[in-house]
């Protein structure tokens, strides 16, 4: 059985109260182990994923800059958590299928207590797969 561990929990804590609720449920008897890896973020935490890929190294990550488009993270409570997928071995992972089988799980859990989300591998046009929000 997994378990969110105080780290996960410190995060949930800045989030909504249904995502706290969902994932004490969903984490029971997820297909892999999980943690959490934000919940709120401030403005200028945001601005800085909004640089990766433009002005900074790295992949884009998000399209939200926290100014001319907020993101469900920079409200308070948070409308939206991220994860990662952890391996058996301890390594965080980003392969999509681990992914494409959590988000499947959460949205059933989600669903059984009726609590509606959006799972980002069903945004249209940017997949944010380790992302979870509220509408």
């Amino acid at each position: 059985m997994n378990c969110l561990s105080g780290r996960d929990i410190k995060k949930l804590a800045t989030c909504d109260e249904r995502l706290h609720v969902l994932m004490n449920e969903a984490i029971k008897d997820c297909p892999f182990a999980i943690i959490i890896t934000h919940g709120h973020r401030s403005i200028p935490e945001q601005q800085a994923l909004f640089e990766k890929g433009r002005t900074a190294p790295g992949d884009i990550v998000t399209n939200c800059d926290g100014v001319n488009k907020k993101s469900k993270h920079n409200y308070f409570p948070s409308k939206a958590f991220d994860f990662a997928v952890r391996l058996a071995d301890g390594e965080i992972t980003w392969d999509e299928h681990f992914y494409l089988d959590v988000g499947a799980h959460i949205k059933a859990v989600a669903k059984k207590l009726g609590i509606e989300i959006i799972w980002g591998g069903d945004f249209e046009k940017f997949k944010d797969y380790p992302h979870i929000e509220l509408p």
